[in-house]
């Protein structure tokens, strides 16, 4: 797959608490989004934390993914994250989410990515995985609430619209708040 990301932190930081982890394996695409609470190093070091438990444990479900994620960040402010797996061989996204990570699979068959309310790292009651299908020709969208989800992808250009580095850009100019950190992650199987 190819994927264009852009963050930012919050006006007048260098550290920012948003992150991005994408791994290819077994002819499966796993992409994580990371929002740690507030702004600031704090954040930062919550989200760089996820991170590296993802680097370690990502072949897990993603069930077990959220749990083992969950004990990780015990010590940190926490984090939202919002984790899909596309499974190419079988034409599937399966999601889960938990705080304020927003996802869409954009396609023939558009649709929304939902994240469950609370903390990673304050405590998960259960964590709701969503399997749909996953043409080869959609594209994901993912970002943190640094972005508003008040973006219509088919306002773009048919130009802007086929390349996520370019769409991603558009996206993050036009709707990124300068009050919080923000992310996007745009991907789309390239063939």
């Amino acid at each position: 797959m190819k994927f264009c990301v852009r963050r930012k932190p919050f006006h007048g930081y260098k550290e920012c608490g948003d992150r991005c982890f994408i791994k290819e394996f077994n002819r499966k695409t796993l992409v994580a989004v990371i929002d740690g609470l507030g702004h600031g190093r704090s954040a930062e070091d919550a989200a760089v934390k996820a991170f590296e438990y993802l680097k370690k444990d990502y072949h897990l479900s993603l069930s077990e993914i959220f749990r083992g994620c969950n004990e990780f960040l015990k010590r940190t402010v926490g984090a939202a994250m919002g984790i899909a797996l596309i499974d190419h061989e079988n034409c599937c996204i399966t999601f889960a989410g938990i705080g304020n990570i927003s996802g869409r699979v954009v396609g023939e068959r558009s649709f929304s990515l939902m994240s469950d309310f609370g903390i990673v790292g304050a405590g998960i009651r259960k964590v709701k995985v969503e399997t749909r299908p996953f043409e080869h020709a959609n594209m994901l969208i993912m970002h943190s609430d640094g972005i508003s989800e008040r973006f219509d992808v088919s306002s773009y250009s048919e130009e802007v619209r086929s390349d996520p580095r370019r769409l991603a850009e558009a996206i993050s100019r036009e709707v990124s708040r300068s009050n919080d950190d923000s992310i996007i992650v745009v991907g789309r199987v390239v063939e």
